[in-house]
Parts: C-alpha cells; sequence; structure tokens
C-alpha cells in the first residue's frame, strides 16, 4: 500500500510528525523558523526561567512573528488534534458500517464483502476482480 505524500514528501503520522506541524510558520507553512533574539540576562541565565513560557519566533521565508506556546503545551495540543481525528475516522466508520447494513437489508441479493477482500494490497483475493 502506497503512502499519501505531501509536497514536503511522505505523509508522517504520530505525535512527533503533529508537533513539527504545529512548529510550522501559521502563515506560510514553512519549517524556517527561527527564535527572535533577546536579552539574555546576568550571564545568560534569563532562558533557564523561560523554558516553560512561549517563545518569541519569526518564519524566515515570509518574516511572520507570533509567540509559539512553549513544548509542553505543544504536544497537549498534537494529542488532542490525533484524538480529534480518531474520533472523526470512528465516526465515519460508524456511518459507513450502517450504510452497508442498509444496503444488504434493501438488496438481498448481495453480500458482504468477506475481510480477506477488506484488507489493503490483497485485491488479489477478490473473486469478483476477475
Amino acid at each position: 500500500m502506497a503512502r499519501e505524500t505531501t509536497p514536503d514528501g511522505p505523509q508522517h503520522f504520530g505525535i512527533e510528525a503533529e508537533i513539527e506541524r504545529l512548529l510550522r510558520c501559521p502563515a506560510c507553512g514553512s519549517k524556517a523558523v527561527r527564535p527572535v533574539l533577546g536579552s539574555y540576562g546576568l550571564l545568560g541565565l534569563k532562558a533557564l526561567g523561560e523554558f516553560g513560557s512561549p517563545k518569541e519566533v519569526q518564519c524566515r521565508h515570509c518574516g511572520e512573528q507570533w509567540a509559539r506556546a512553549p513544548m509542553r503545551e505543544l504536544r497537549r495540543e498534537a494529542q488532542r488534534r490525533i484524538d480529534a481525528r480518531y474520533d472523526q475516522v470512528d465516526l465515519e466508520n460508524e456511518r459507513l458500517r450502517r450504510q452497508l447494513a442498509d444496503y444488504l437489508a434493501t438488496n438481498p441479493t448481495a453480500s458482504a464483502p468477506s475481510p480477506a477482500d477488506a484488507r489493503p494490497g490483497h485485491e488479489d483475493a477478490d473473486p469478483r476482480a476477475t
């Protein structure tokens, strides 16, 4: 089974891939994002207190500036988005199952596909394909 591709290459899934999408520029989608340098405080120790605070970042492609949430919040948002996608898939799966059940109830000569037919990459197992 071929993977779906995007302009940036193969489409990746999982929490790390979702975090990577959240780290991109919200205006143009570029990965070329850099932090806006501020003051470092006494001996550079100011940065130690800013790990949990938003970071000002700028896109190198379009120049957009925004406050990016801390990594802890990005991870939570990525997990929330993944959970929402799974919920959508479950709803669509239920809708398709009901649609198939209705179709089979109204067409007594039709038969449900066997589990071998439903597996991706096993098109040759379908006897109706020949």
